[in-house]
């Protein structure tokens, strides 16, 4: 009989599917908060109907929930090697529990 720990573990040995369009949690650093900002006052110079800029929300740790297409699209450019991170490197996916194990 398999434990869940073990069932687990090999889940995360073959990796974890996860579509583009799951959400992940990420803590925006003050450099991605800006160009979040910049971004939307940008878009709004050519589309004067957007509304008034809104940070992302964030919870009690300080997370901000996103489409991770929507993470890359906001966010891919400014990244590369030695550049100031727009978000802090520890990234939560939030993907569904394994299925439960089957008894014998």
């Amino acid at each position: 009989m398999t434990s869940n720990r073990e069932a687990i573990s090999e889940l995360l040995e073959r990796g974890v599917p996860f579509n583009i369009n799951d959400h992940v949690r990420v803590r925006l650093t003050m450099t991605g908060k800006l160009l979040h900002r910049r971004q939307h006052d940008q878009l709004r110079r050519e589309f004067l109907s957007l509304p008034k800029y809104e940070p992302p929300a964030v919870d009690f740790e300080g997370y901000s929930r996103w489409q991770l297409w929507h993470l890359m699209q906001c966010f891919g450019a400014a990244i590369s090697l030695g550049s100031e991170p727009p978000f802090e490197m520890e990234i939560l996916f939030e993907v569904d529990p394994p299925p439960p194990l089957r008894q014998a």
